[in-house]
């Protein structure tokens, strides 16, 4: 019983012994941990530190190469600036009248100037006059994208809708110069989107034909007409604004308002066939008869000499006639007029044959060698 005590003291003091070694080793460990952390937590911050003044260095050097650029963009405005002023000064010394405003970019003041002159000088003076094209002035600023002065010049009372030798009006050419700016100032002005050229292309014709998408997009919505008659009409080849298009985003955007189109193009042909029908259906009569002696006959290469012809025969008459509505009208007294007609033709040439002696020229020849 004693012994079995010992034992057993000493196996609790083996244990305890064990377990303060592994307090001992946990305790070593966590020291150790602790240790490594905090260092490892030092080095970080020493990093973030360092990191932060590098970022703030190099935010410094940003900023100085942005004020530094800044500083260059700024020049180089202002010298542009100085140069477009001193170059409209030059323009505005040597530009004399207001046609050469449309091509050469002059400020709004000499425009002023010279629309002021103008009226002074003639009274009949009109910003609608045109030049050997038919163009007005708003023509060729539109072509030449002057947008300051076809603003000055709509204000100033120009029409937006006048068209020049080729049917074109000032829409057209913003349009196919491809002037988006500008086609927006037209439009809101009052010009007409649906003005076809002689060519019957609308303004959104030309603007397809480039693919402006912008402009063919500004151009459809000033089309006021619900089913977008633009969209519908057809050039003097029959293509519409969605056939000279190329590319597909741009026919994506006409084919949103085909469904409409395709209503407008069904109302014309049922038009055109109900007239067709009404042409057939109408009693305009059997028109005049021509036979093949009139198709061949060339009565004009004649030389009528008191009603005989160049042949040395004489000359047939044909009673032909022409039958119309059922009437007959005879042709005998029209060839009559023509046979008087070149009696007398013929009578002033023998006139001019003779001279002042009376002597026809033919015997003169000879004394001129002729």
């Amino acid at each position: 019983m004693a012994s079995q005590k010992a034992e057993t003291d000493a196996l609790m003091k083996k244990r305890e012994k064990k377990r303060k070694e592994r307090e001992a080793a946990n305790a070593r460990l966590k020291a150790e941990n602790a240790r490594l952390w905090t260092a490892e937590c030092e080095r970080l911050r020493i990093f973030v530190n360092n990191s932060a003044k590098k970022q703030e260095e190099a935010l410094i050097k940003v900023n100085e190469i942005n004020t530094v650029r800044t500083e260059a963009m700024e020049k180089r405005k202002l010298k542009k600036i100085e140069q477009q002023t001193a170059w409209v000064s030059y323009l505005d010394s040597t530009v004399t009248n207001l046609w050469s405003t449309t091509i050469h970019k002059c400020s709004d003041a000499r425009v002023l100037e010279l629309l002021t002159e103008a009226q002074e000088k003639d009274s009949e003076f009109s910003l609608d006059e045109t030049n050997e094209l038919h163009q007005t002035a708003l023509h060729v600023a539109a072509v030449n994208g002057q947008h300051a002065l076809v603003k000055l010049l709509l204000k100033q009372g120009a029409k937006p809708n006048l068209s020049d030798s080729d049917m074109r009006t000032p829409l057209h050419e913003a349009a196919a110069a491809g002037w988006s700016a500008l086609v927006t100032t037209l439009v809101e002005a009052g010009a007409n989107v649906m003005a076809s050229d002689s060519y019957g292309d609308l303004p959104i014709h030309l603007a397809a034909k480039q693919n402006y998408f912008g402009i063919c997009k500004t151009l459809i919505n000033a089309d006021a007409d619900a089913n977008k008659l633009s969209l519908a009409h057809k050039n003097t080849r029959g293509r519409r604004g969605i056939d000279v298009c190329q590319h597909d985003w741009l026919k994506t955007e006409f084919q949103k308002y085909e469904d409409a189109v395709e209503i407008v193009l069904k109302e014309r042909a049922q038009r055109e066939a109900e007239l067709a029908k009404m042409e057939v259906g109408s009693d305009f009569g059997d028109g005049p008869e021509v036979d093949d002696s009139m198709l061949l006959s060339n009565d004009n290469s004649r030389i009528m000499d008191g009603g005989s012809s160049s042949y040395g025969g004489s000359r047939v008459e044909e009673e032909s006639s022409i039958v119309t509505n059922g009437s007959t009208l005879s042709r005998a007294s029209s060839r009559a007029s023509r046979d008087s007609r070149g009696s007398r033709m013929s009578q002033k040439k023998s006139d001019k044959t003779t001279s002042k002696k009376g002597l026809p020229k033919v015997l003169m020849g000879g004394a001129f060698g002729l």
